[in-house]
């Protein structure tokens, strides 16, 4: 049996799914991968709905410097509108009070986890064992419900308490 020649593998050129991921992983807008498929040369890089790389990126080098360099801009511009737009959405959330400040939420979540872990504690290792204690099964099910609902109802009351609160 033969085994596999790792080094024509790492020479293997990567096959993206679609235009989509080629465009993300390459840094080039999708108009870019359409102008390269509708041309007879970057044609080539494309079978279906597949782009191949190694094609694709010997189409773009052989492109006019000035056209080449376009192209990667392009890229970076989709990439600059991107993050302002993201940007804007922060700002518009905040604006809006959708936001809420880390320094508020981290303090009440770990005062709410320190409560829920003593509550469990306290349930749990202190009371439940001797609420058991030879109990049959249905009467250690109705005990364990029991033991649920009120673990269950401490942590809605902490929420409740942080809420009011905000």
């Amino acid at each position: 049996m033969k085994k596999p020649n790792s080094k024509k593998r790492a020479q293997k050129s990567r096959v993206f799914d679609s235009m989509a991921s080629a465009a993300a992983a390459l840094g080039v807008s999708k108009e870019v991968l359409q102008l390269a498929k509708a041309s007879k040369e970057g044609g080539k890089a494309f079978r279906g709905s597949r782009v191949k790389e190694k094609e694709l990126l010997e189409w773009i080098s052989k492109q006019p410097a000035s056209q080449s360099q376009d192209i990667m801009e392009l890229g970076l511009k989709d990439q600059k509108l991107a993050e302002e737009i993201r940007k804007l959405r922060i700002r518009n959330d905040k604006e809006e009070g959708r936001l809420l400040l880390a320094s508020v939420v981290g303090p009440a979540l770990r005062s709410l986890s320190v409560n829920q872990r003593l509550v469990l504690r306290r349930v749990l290792e202190a009371e439940l064992p001797e609420r058991l204690a030879g109990k049959t099964i249905p009467q250690i099910t109705e005990e364990m419900r029991k033991a649920s609902d009120q673990i269950c109802d401490a942590f809605r009351e902490g929420a409740r308490k942080w809420m009011d609160k905000s």
